[in-house]
Protein backbone atom coordinates (compact mmCIF):
# COMPACT_ATOMS: atom_id res chain seq x y z
CA UNK A 1 0.00 0.00 0.00
CA UNK A 2 2.30 2.49 0.66
CA UNK A 3 4.19 2.10 -3.25
CA UNK A 4 0.36 3.51 -4.30
CA UNK A 5 0.86 6.30 -1.99
CA UNK A 6 4.46 7.80 -2.52
CA UNK A 7 5.55 10.02 -4.67
CA UNK A 8 2.35 11.34 -6.20
CA UNK A 9 4.00 14.05 -8.07
CA UNK A 10 6.31 12.02 -10.08
CA UNK A 11 3.36 9.55 -11.07
CA UNK A 12 1.63 12.74 -12.28
CA UNK A 13 4.25 14.42 -14.05
CA UNK A 14 5.12 10.83 -15.64
CA UNK A 15 1.57 10.17 -16.09
CA UNK A 16 0.93 13.55 -17.57
CA UNK A 17 4.15 13.45 -19.55
CA UNK A 18 3.35 10.57 -21.27
CA UNK A 19 -0.19 11.40 -22.21
CA UNK A 20 0.29 14.81 -23.17
CA UNK A 21 3.40 14.67 -25.14
CA UNK A 22 4.91 11.62 -25.89
CA UNK A 23 1.35 9.20 -26.88
CA UNK A 24 0.70 12.42 -29.24
CA UNK A 25 4.29 12.26 -30.90
CA UNK A 26 4.62 8.72 -31.72
CA UNK A 27 0.97 8.35 -32.61
CA UNK A 28 1.61 11.33 -35.62
CA UNK A 29 4.59 9.60 -36.70
CA UNK A 30 2.35 6.20 -37.05
CA UNK A 31 -0.04 7.94 -39.08
CA UNK A 32 2.47 9.81 -41.09
CA UNK A 33 4.68 6.45 -42.11
CA UNK A 34 1.53 4.67 -42.73
CA UNK A 35 0.47 7.24 -45.40
CA UNK A 36 3.77 7.02 -46.61
CA UNK A 37 4.01 2.76 -47.13
CA UNK A 38 0.51 3.24 -48.37
CA UNK A 39 1.54 5.32 -51.34
CA UNK A 40 4.39 3.00 -51.91
CA UNK A 41 2.43 0.03 -52.08
CA UNK A 42 0.10 1.45 -54.04
CA UNK A 43 2.27 2.63 -56.51
CA UNK A 44 3.68 -0.83 -56.24
CA UNK A 45 0.57 -2.61 -57.06
CA UNK A 46 -0.62 -0.09 -60.02
CA UNK A 47 2.65 -0.05 -62.21
CA UNK A 48 3.50 -3.96 -61.93
CA UNK A 49 0.98 -4.58 -64.65
CA UNK A 50 2.46 -1.91 -66.80
CA UNK A 51 4.23 -2.75 -69.79
CA UNK A 52 7.32 -0.06 -68.75
CA UNK A 53 10.60 -2.08 -68.02
CA UNK A 54 11.85 -1.58 -63.88
CA UNK A 55 14.44 0.61 -65.21
CA UNK A 56 12.28 3.12 -66.71
CA UNK A 57 9.49 2.39 -63.99
CA UNK A 58 12.23 3.44 -61.45
CA UNK A 59 13.24 6.83 -63.37
CA UNK A 60 9.92 7.65 -63.42
CA UNK A 61 9.93 7.36 -59.85
CA UNK A 62 12.96 9.44 -59.13
CA UNK A 63 11.60 12.33 -61.57
CA UNK A 64 8.40 12.52 -59.17
CA UNK A 65 10.58 12.83 -56.66
CA UNK A 66 12.64 15.07 -57.98
CA UNK A 67 9.69 17.56 -59.30
CA UNK A 68 7.68 16.66 -55.41
CA UNK A 69 10.94 18.34 -53.93
CA UNK A 70 11.12 21.55 -55.79
CA UNK A 71 10.21 24.47 -54.39
CA UNK A 72 8.65 27.15 -56.03
CA UNK A 73 11.30 29.45 -56.83
CA UNK A 74 12.92 26.83 -59.11
CA UNK A 75 9.68 26.12 -61.17
CA UNK A 76 9.77 29.99 -61.52
CA UNK A 77 13.53 29.87 -63.41
CA UNK A 78 12.47 26.93 -65.58
CA UNK A 79 9.79 28.58 -66.46
CA UNK A 80 11.02 31.67 -67.21
CA UNK A 81 13.94 29.47 -69.24
CA UNK A 82 11.40 27.82 -71.18
CA UNK A 83 9.78 31.28 -71.90
CA UNK A 84 12.91 32.47 -73.03
CA UNK A 85 13.64 29.62 -75.22
CA UNK A 86 9.98 29.43 -76.69
CA UNK A 87 10.73 33.33 -78.15
CA UNK A 88 14.11 32.29 -79.97
CA UNK A 89 12.93 31.74 -83.85
CA UNK A 90 12.86 27.94 -85.12
CA UNK A 91 15.12 28.64 -87.60
CA UNK A 92 17.91 29.38 -85.49
CA UNK A 93 17.46 25.99 -83.72
CA UNK A 94 16.99 24.49 -87.31
CA UNK A 95 21.08 25.76 -87.85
Amino acid sequence: MKILYSQVFTRIVIQWTLTLMIVPLVSQYVIHYSKIIYSISHDFWKNIDDDIDPLQRLFYKLWSYFLHLTPEWMDDIGRSLWNAADKIPKGIWKS
